[in-house]
């Protein structure tokens, strides 16, 4: 099932739902406050790094990726190539691709974050080069859903999935089942025990709207938000569901969200567990070099190594806990990893 990343359907969903979100106020009167996460606001720019003996090269990486996440990838590039100092650039995908349209593509060498609209964009007008690295075992499509270029001008490093994290111990309390549809958010019973994100403020909603629109289509759709909507406590930020890790506070027990909150969450012990109902879609991360690239020879090798075995396995970290893009390439998923990507491998991870 393909999302639809169109700007005509998007700027369509935003508007419409903004009728749905006016009557937000239930995440205040019932006492959910949505928190704002440290990776909402990381800095603008790494550190520098203290110099060596030896010159190192360089390379500058815009991304949206919170530090945890990073600085993973940083530590594990590094100690494998060490002729190569990795400069880290963030920028939230609103930014990012104003960012990149100044002088020189703002010095940017490599492109890396879950912004699907500007990956497209960027390889349409031709400010992304052609990868030329090994593309073998790696899927361009889950489904029907395309997550890589076909012109190969990037390619999806992880993928995440959309879904319901469920507090089973709250619904217990509650009385409540774990709802398992789309449809299953209209019923009255869930009615301020729902978060769900304001489109205009997470920067994953606009996707989950496409999700569920595709899912039941536009008529049946929007009638479903439009009920469902009467349930919810909007949230306004990426961060009120990573604050959820450390247990849902009442009345909330459920949370329509993407898949790594959850992941990670379980990953480091939270009781908390996550449903993908029929229907559902997935938002591809892409890593693309850019055109005005210097350092093409050091961004290459970074795009490699993200997309290589030990690359994709870091992804099953606890602080990061994102599905793979290159499946094919990962030795072995561990055990208890939600991973829809991976079903087919018949190897020890699982769907919790």
């Amino acid at each position: 099932m393909q999302a639809v990343a169109g700007k005509t359907i998007r700027t369509l969903a935003l508007a419409a739902f903004a009728a749905i979100t006016a009557f937000s106020t239930l995440s205040t009167t019932t006492g959910v406050v949505a928190t704002a996460h440290a990776a909402d606001a990381p800095p603008t720019v790494a550190p520098p790094k203290a110099a060596s003996a030896t010159q190192r090269e360089t390379l500058t990486v815009l991304t949206s990726y919170p530090e945890e996440v990073v600085a993973t990838f940083e530590r594990a590039f590094e100690k494998q190539h060490p002729e190569i100092a990795l400069q880290i650039l963030w920028r939230q995908h609103r930014d990012a691709y104003d960012y990149l349209q100044g002088p020189k593509q703002g010095g940017v060498d490599v492109y890396w974050s879950p912004a699907v609209r500007n990956f497209a964009d960027l390889g349409q007008e031709g400010s992304l080069r052609k990868l030329d690295v090994d593309l073998t075992g790696l899927p361009s499509h889950v489904g029907k859903f395309r997550i890589s270029d076909p012109d190969g001008r990037f390619v999806a490093s992880e993928i995440a999935g959309f879904g319901f994290m469920l507090d089973p111990a709250a619904l217990a309390r509650q009385g409540l089942p774990a709802p398992k549809t789309w449809q299953d958010l209209t019923l009255p019973r869930y009615r301020g025990h729902i978060m769900f994100p304001v489109p205009s403020r997470v920067g994953f909603a606009p996707t989950l709207l496409d999700v569920v629109l595709q899912a039941e289509g536009w008529d049946k759709g929007w009638a479903l938000l439009s009920e469902a909507g009467a349930n919810f406590v909007f949230a306004e930020t990426g961060g009120a569901f990573a604050s959820l890790s450390h247990g849902m506070r009442a009345p909330i027990s459920v949370a329509v969200t993407i898949d790594f909150f959850a992941s990670s969450a379980i990953a480091n012990g939270a009781p908390l567990t996550f449903v993908y109902p029929p229907g559902t879609g997935y938002s591809p991360a892409h890593i693309g070099i850019l055109r005005d690239t210097p350092h093409l020879g050091a961004a290459r090798t970074f795009v490699s190594f993200v997309l290589s075995d030990a690359g994709q396995r870091l992804l099953f970290a606890p602080d990061v806990r994102k599905l793979p893009g290159a499946p094919e390439r990962v030795s072995r998923c561990p055990e208890g990893h939600v991973r829809p990507v991976c079903r087919q491998r018949g190897d020890s991870g699982r769907d919790v």
